[in-house]
């Protein structure tokens, strides 16, 4: 954890040169693919069953180009909203092996599954690897990361990456502290 922590002091004070670089945004695409990607969500972003929301993953993976990476995340908080979490993480190993790029959200949404499965150390895998990326991590991160600690017993280690963060400047928001 205190290799982890030397890297975000590192990418904490390079990354804030280049807005929208950490966030892993996208050029605003065409009017026409921007029209097709708005057809697409409507029809395939509505789902009723995790079977339907499976479904559309799939078929998102096979689409050329693919969905946004916001599509992708959708989907993946939905299945976390009904404790699905290996499941979610299944659905990510996919989309590694498709080529689809992940942002600072869906590895959020990977620490929050492991936190949940109790593998906070695959959690704290998944910040190195924002870290990696050259991606910021963000509140919501660490927030997780806290509860993750304090949901395996580990109070002391929670007390000390609450501490790490609010040196590192980020501020915890009660949003994030209660779920």
């Amino acid at each position: 954890m205190v290799a982890i922590m030397k890297m975000i002091r590192r990418v904490s004070s390079s990354s804030s040169s280049s807005p929208g670089s950490s966030t892993g945004m996208l050029s605003i695409p065409s009017p026409f693919l921007s029209s097709l990607h708005n057809r697409f969500r409507s029809k395939y972003l509505h789902f009723n069953t995790l079977d339907d929301a499976l479904s559309s993953f799939n078929r998102m993976l096979h689409m050329h180009p693919p969905p946004s990476i916001v599509d992708f995340a959708k989907i993946l908080t939905s299945i976390t909203k009904v404790k699905r979490y290996s499941t979610v993480l299944s659905l990510s190993r996919k989309m590694d092996s498709f080529g689809i790029p992940h942002n600072v959200y869906t590895l959020n949404v990977l620490i929050n599954s492991f936190c949940h499965l109790n593998r906070v150390n695959f959690a704290f895998s998944v910040l190195a690897k924002i870290l990696k990326l050259g991606c910021q991590p963000d509140t919501a991160s660490f927030t997780t990361l806290i509860k993750g600690l304090c949901l395996d017993g580990q109070i002391g280690e929670a007390l000390h990456l609450f501490d790490k963060m609010i040196g590192e400047g980020f501020q915890p928001d009660v949003v994030n502290m209660q779920h």
